[in-house]
């Protein structure tokens, strides 16, 4: 297994444009590292790619971004088009480190994962939601609003990177997630502290580490 990682970034649509530009401190965190990685990103996050670059790369992490179907059968990259399915090409992610911020991914996807041979897999059982300015819908690096979800999702994949075990990443970011949520409790209790408190205790529920704890990219 090679210290080189893979990443998706589709960026067809306003809700995974948020992860596309998310996914830049986690990329700008491994250049400073000096971890090589490829990016497949926009149109580049296809199917076809992803299991040609599997079958002939060896990455140690494979971090995906995209839409989730909702009965956790598969991930989707450039406009919708399933990248992995269930039962179908989960067997190229052997022996890997698996985060997927994408919804119901651990439904079922990230267990046929692991039963193929998959070392670990960090994701979501349920959808991973966040709140967000409208105003910035086409701007989500400059939205302030869905910061703490950028957080939060943030520190597991730069966790994995700077050298934690996967158990360590997955309870950062629920510490993190713990935090954020008393301060902005202590903030003030107008409707939108409320709502952002709301979604990061969902998705603090929702993230599901399964297989080796132990790993380490």
């Amino acid at each position: 297994m090679s210290r080189i990682f893979l990443i998706t970034r589709p960026q067809h649509e306003y809700r995974v444009s948020y992860l596309y530009a998310w996914s830049k401190e986690i990329l700008d965190f491994a250049e400073n590292k000096g971890i090589k990685f490829t990016d497949f990103n926009k149109e580049e996050a296809t199917r076809e790619n992803i299991e040609k670059y599997l079958k002939k790369k060896n990455p140690g992490l494979v971090i995906f971004n995209g839409h989730g179907t909702e009965d956790g059968n598969c991930i989707m990259g450039h406009k919708d088009e399933p990248i992995i399915e269930c039962g179908i090409n989960t067997g190229l992610l052997k022996d890997k480190i698996i985060y997927a911020r994408a919804c119901f991914a651990s439904k079922r996807l990230g267990n046929d994962i692991i039963e193929k041979g998959g070392r670990t897999f960090i994701g979501y059982s349920g959808q991973f939601s966040w709140v967000h300015s409208e105003d910035r819908e086409c701007s989500p690096a400059k939205d302030k609003i869905a910061e703490p979800f950028k957080r939060i999702s943030n520190i597991i994949p730069i966790s994995l990177l700077d050298g934690n075990t996967t158990k360590e990443a997955h309870e950062k970011a629920k510490k993190l997630c713990l935090k954020l949520i008393q301060e902005y409790s202590a903030s003030g209790n107008d409707e939108l502290d409320k709502e952002i408190r709301f979604w990061l205790f969902v998705d603090m529920q929702i993230q599901e580490l399964l297989g080796d704890v132990n790993a380490i990219f």
